[in-house]
């Protein structure tokens, strides 16, 4: 009996003394350290210790503070300014450092402007931060002021080359650039240095990647120079040769 007494005894005076510990750390112990993590992103490889530096730099005056006062969802308000970032997780490590893991946004085109310089466009439509041609990530470019301007063409664009496979004739790499003819209301692909396009209308839904495939591989086959492919009828592809 009296040994039971003891063992709660002693287990009621190491939880106090745990619990007063606890406090003391997050009353008196101050953030000394901030680690930021980001999620591997290759299309962003060339940003991502731009991207640490400036939310370092956004959360430098929370060093010195103590740890218990520090409201984590405004910290992630404030990581979350940064239009690349797509989403945000912070932790408390005890006794004096703060974690910050980044995921940032995947860009699927870049926007060019009148300046030479690169806007990537997220998978949303968003225009991120422009960056210089060297550092910026290499993906189909998307030309025209038209772009800048409406939102729902940079949507438009993502959608049809989010029905694209990564690789092959016809694919997301193999496009080189991205425009849009108004008076046609098309978008059309340029697939290499030549300006051969093709016309793929403003619906993704009707794309016909297989036969365009096809295509391709029947002109290369045959030697065929082209022109143009226009991929916007319903029954047919229509090939313009040089």
């Amino acid at each position: 009996m009296k040994t039971a007494i003891k063992y709660i005894a002693l287990s009621i005076a190491l939880f106090i003394f745990a619990s007063l510990f606890a406090y003391l750390i997050f009353q008196w112990l101050r953030v000394s350290h901030i680690e930021i993590q980001i999620e591997k992103n290759f299309s962003w490889d060339s940003s991502v210790n731009q991207i640490r530096l400036q939310v370092q730099e956004k959360l430098k005056p929370y060093i010195g503070k103590r740890i218990k006062d520090i409201a984590l969802e405004k910290l992630i308000d404030i990581v979350k300014t940064d239009p690349r970032v797509n989403t945000v997780g912070i932790v408390r490590l005890l006794p004096h450092h703060l974690l910050v893991q980044i995921q940032i946004k995947k860009p699927l085109l870049v926007l060019l402007d009148k300046k030479s310089y690169m806007h990537p466009i997220s998978i949303d439509g968003t225009l991120l931060p422009a960056l210089k041609p060297k550092h910026a990530p290499d993906l189909p470019i998307v030309r025209g002021t038209v772009f800048f301007k409406q939102k729902s063409l940079r949507k438009l664009a993502i959608s049809f080359i989010q029905k694209l496979p990564k690789d092959g004739l016809f694919s997301a790499k193999a496009i080189s650039e991205i425009h849009y003819l108004p008076a046609e209301d098309s978008l059309y692909f340029v697939l290499d240095q030549n300006g051969n396009r093709i016309m793929v209308g403003s619906k993704p839904e009707q794309i016909k990647v297989g036969r365009i495939k096809s295509v391709l591989q029947y002109l290369s086959q045959q030697h065929i120079k082209w022109r143009v492919i226009d991929v916007r009828f319903s029954q047919k592809i229509v090939v313009s040769t040089r």
